[in-house]
């Protein structure tokens, strides 16, 4: 039996669309799944993405880091995990990713996948 497209598409949504956090500058945040999941980092950036998010005013955008590979460490494979985000610590950790004078934001998109933490 053939999958309708409609179908296929929604497949491919829930498989790469997840929920999105945002961390301010001296903020930090909970991401966690219901019991019997654990996280599945999707996706993480460090820098000024774009203008609304923990600032309201233009001071420019559009530079970023991927990083992935930290948040994966951070918060792949458990239930919960706090991520902090300390300008001095980011900036050490993961290098600066926007001129000195622009706050940066941590975006890490997740979903709940079944599983156990080891």
């Amino acid at each position: 039996m053939q999958m309708s497209n409609r179908l296929q598409v929604f497949i491919l949504f829930r498989l790469f669309s997840g929920i999105t956090t945002e961390i301010c500058f001296t903020k930090t945040a909970e991401i966690r799944c219901p019991v019997s999941q654990i996280i599945q980092v999707r996706s993480a950036r460090y820098g000024r993405m774009e203008l609304g998010t923990c600032i309201t005013f233009d001071i420019g955008m559009g530079c970023f880091k991927d990083i992935l590979q930290t948040a994966d460490k951070w918060c792949s494979g458990k239930r919960s995990c706090a991520v902090e985000n300390y300008r001095a610590t980011m900036d050490e950790e993961l290098g600066l990713p926007c001129p000195e004078e622009l706050t940066s934001y941590i975006e890490i998109t997740h979903g709940c996948v079944e599983g156990i933490t080891l």
